[in-house]
């Protein structure tokens, strides 16, 4: 009896679920831009056939730990035979709860009372190019080639990603120059997160959600 209850609730949220996909159908003909913070800026799209709204990806930053420090590590090791460095981060993607009701009220403002935002879009992602390191800076290559382990871009917002790397001296050395500098080489790093949406009758967009380094780096959580 447990296990028949708890296999009609899986399929009432898995319908449930599958609904929300169905509804986020979005009208690329209805889409508002909102800045809700300096750093900020929301775009909202209409779902098709309804009043709500729902946001594409946004505020690509370092998730956050328990003290409310960047998810940001970077450790040097040296022995008698090697030295280098460890790097490891946190990113994630999504508003924040107060950001999401300044969102839900500059909508109201825009399109009327009857205007809901229900929340993130949920797109559709792929393994082979869902998270990238690109850019100008020679610290692009350094990352590509150390990376340890990388993880996927994920549909769902507010969900972290991890990403860890192994440099060896000479790499190490450039990061912490890089680092320590805190400009060139850091705003000509990018994170980009690769995501497609369904803009119907049209095929899926694909919608990129990027920021370098410097401004992830420098990003008030």
């Amino acid at each position: 009896m447990i296990l028949r209850s708890i296999h009609i609730a899986l399929v009432i949220k898995l319908l449930f679920f599958s609904d929300q996909i169905i509804a986020q159908r979005l009208d690329a003909s209805d889409c508002e831009s909102i800045m809700i913070a300096a750093n900020v800026e929301v775009t909202v799209c209409k779902s098709i056939g309804n009043s709500e709204y729902y946001y594409l990806p946004t505020n690509l930053r370092f998730a956050e730990t328990q003290r409310h420090d960047i998810s940001f590590t970077f450790l040097k090791f040296q022995d008698k035979e090697t030295s280098g460095s460890i790097l490891h981060f946190l990113i994630t993607w999504g508003l924040t709860g107060s950001q999401f009701q300044k969102a839900q009220e500059q909508l109201i403002d825009s399109k009327g009372i009857h205007a809901k935002l229900m929340g993130a879009v949920i797109p559709e992602v792929k393994n082979d190019d869902g998270f990238v390191i690109e850019g100008t800076s020679k610290l692009v290559d350094i990352l590509n080639r150390s990376m340890v382990h990388i993880g996927k871009a994920t549909p769902m917002a507010n969900t972290k990603i991890a990403a860890s790397f192994q440099l060896n001296q000479e790499d190490t050395q450039f990061l912490s120059n890089a680092i320590k500098n805190n400009q060139k080489d850091l705003k000509n790093t990018y994170l980009t997160l690769v995501f497609y949406l369904n803009y119907p009758p049209e095929p899926y967009r694909t919608y990129k959600l990027t920021k370098n380094f410097y401004e992830l780096l420098n990003h008030s959580l």
